[in-house]
């Protein structure tokens, strides 16, 4: 580590979607950090973090430097002492940091705007806070310009009557993990596919297989992962495939279309199987689903080396352990994830 680095250090917090807190965390390698949960996301809290920190996951939504300590707010009266966290001082450190990891082009005029996420209604109001924050700002800033969007974000997080308030350290870009996005409905989050990515963790030489795998995502974040492995996928639909091949030009990975259920691979040639799972909610009836996933498995299962793996996500946990159990294999859940208000579980499945 540089001197530099470790001089780097400032209160920062990380923005997942629910549920991806403890597999970011770990994902980071022994880093200490406290999480605060809304109704979509995970705030991970750090009393003190490296630059680096901000680089090294691909897991999360957003990252901020954070600005003094949490401040009670209980009534409109303690509207006032928000004065103590809008600090000229601190939020040009998060302006510097910003430059720093996350360069953009220079602006002649600043743009400002804040933004308010709350665990649940309280008796002071999300508009209240955010004008206040707004007047502060502009009060020490008066060049700047309150617009919506903005070039300069500070966002609040109100939980349990606490306000931590910080600026926005990404953008936009960190949330498709600056690659092109790839809009299609049902599309998996890059940040859910980096986080299969580090469950499965492919290694150098290895067959990994995504048999469903819509725009490549999957793939993608697996490739980001372990370049050197030998990753194929496949879909049913053409349109998918045409996108996955696009978005992964260049690369050594095969895509074809083809039936998930009847894959052209031969017995026990697979090192691993990395897949987001049809949701019941789109095929309907239970057994329908129940059918489709005890015909995957068992010709997955078939497919696997004797010490392969797979990672699947499921939102129809309960009715895919009971097929799980019928096939007789090792699974373990291995964490969830929410997404679009449903939540879905990871799972790793041995012979």
């Amino acid at each position: 580590m540089s001197k530099r680095e470790s001089k780097g250090q400032h209160q920062i917090s990380l923005l997942t979607l629910a549920g991806l807190a403890p597999i970011t965390l770990r994902s980071l390698h022994g880093v200490q950090g406290r999480v605060l949960q809304l109704p979509n996301h995970d705030l991970i809290m750090f009393s003190r973090c490296e630059e680096r920190t901000l680089r090294d996951t691909r897991l999360i939504e957003d990252s901020f430097m954070m600005l003094g300590k949490p401040l009670s707010i209980r009534s409109n009266k303690d509207l006032v002492a928000l004065e103590r966290l809008v600090s000229e001082r601190e939020i040009m450190a998060a302006i510097e940091l910003k430059k720093r990891i996350f360069p953009g082009r220079a602006v002649k005029r600043v743009t400002f705007n804040t933004y308010l996420k709350q665990d649940k209604d309280r008796k002071v109001y999300r508009k209240q806070i955010v004008a206040r924050i707004n007047q502060l700002v502009q009060q020490r800033f008066r060049r700047w310009r309150l617009q919506d969007p903005a070039q300069l974000e500070l966002w609040g997080f109100y939980i349990d009557e606490k306000l931590h308030l910080g600026v926005r350290l990404t953008d936009q870009r960190v949330r498709y993990n600056y690659s092109k996005p790839f809009l299609r409905k049902g599309a998996l989050r890059p940040s859910v596919a980096a986080a299969m990515a580090y469950l499965i963790s492919p290694s150098r030489g290895e067959l990994i297989i995504d048999p469903m795998c819509g725009t490549g995502t999957l793939l993608q974040e697996c490739m980001a992962r372990q370049p050197d492995a030998h990753y194929v996928g496949g879909d049913n639909s053409t349109e998918a495939v045409q996108i996955s091949q696009q978005r992964l030009d260049g690369s050594a990975t095969d895509i074809f279309c083809w039936q998930a259920l009847s894959l052209p691979l031969g017995p026990n040639s697979v090192d691993g199987f990395i897949c987001n799972m049809p949701f019941g909610k789109q095929y309907g009836a239970l057994k329908a689903i129940d059918r489709l996933y005890g015909g995957l498995l068992e010709h997955w299962l078939t497919l696997l080396k004797p010490q392969g793996r797979m990672l699947l996500m499921v939102a129809d946990d309960v009715l895919f352990e009971q097929v799980l159990r019928g096939l007789q294999c090792r699974f373990e859940s291995t964490g969830k994830v929410k997404l679009l208000g449903t939540w879905a579980r990871f799972y790793r499945i041995e012979k």
